[in-house]
């Protein structure tokens, strides 16, 4: 059980990075942010 649950942590640490990789490539970091801002209405209600 236990090897289970690290193969699944790790296979989804490899698929974070690969995410985390390709969404910096892709847009810059601050467009990611900027995108996230206004994606989550919480943060938006928030004056800048």
């Amino acid at each position: 059980v236990i090897e289970l649950a690290l193969g699944h942590m790790a296979a989804s640490m490899r698929l974070y990075a690969t995410f985390i990789k390709h969404e910096c490539l892709e847009p810059t970091l601050r467009d990611l942010i900027i995108w996230r801002v206004r994606s989550d209405p919480q943060i938006s209600s928030i004056s800048w």
